[in-house]
């Protein structure tokens, strides 16, 4: 299990637009490098998770490197008695946002939430035609 000190995650989370901020529970559990945002949508019992995170790409079952892509995810609003939490629904869209490199860079993903705002993320949702 990795660790993390809050003046990293700080140091991070500074570089990053749009909203987007280091899963720190994917870091210290998984060691992954991934940054997250979340859209609500006023009235739904659901928001949508943009996560642009780094995909291991395989050419005959070996490892030729790493990917960053931008996945949209669905989160429905899950009650148990007092208490709710949002668990992933749908994994409803991903895509390569970059070239395929032997190391994961947290720059080239921080780089990438200039391009990723509600808007962005909602019209690829729509062109997509999977959110009302």
């Amino acid at each position: 299990m990795a660790s993390i000190k809050v003046e990293q995650i700080k140091k991070i989370n500074s570089k990053c637009e749009n909203g987007f901020t280091l899963d720190v529970f994917s870091t210290v559990v998984n060691d992954d490098k991934r940054l997250t945002k979340e859209i609500v949508i006023a009235g739904k019992d659901y928001k949508y998770e943009a996560v642009l995170r780094f995909d291991t790409i395989y050419e005959r079952f070996e490892k030729v490197g790493i990917q960053p892509v931008l996945v949209i995810n669905k989160l429905s609003d899950i009650r148990e008695g007092e208490k709710f939490t949002f668990s992933r629904v749908a994994e409803l869209y991903k895509s390569a946002i970059g070239d395929i490199t032997k190391r994961k860079s947290m720059k080239v993903l921080q780089d990438a939430t200039k391009d990723f705002n509600d808007n962005a993320i909602l019209d690829i949702l729509r062109a997509k035609e999977l959110c009302a």
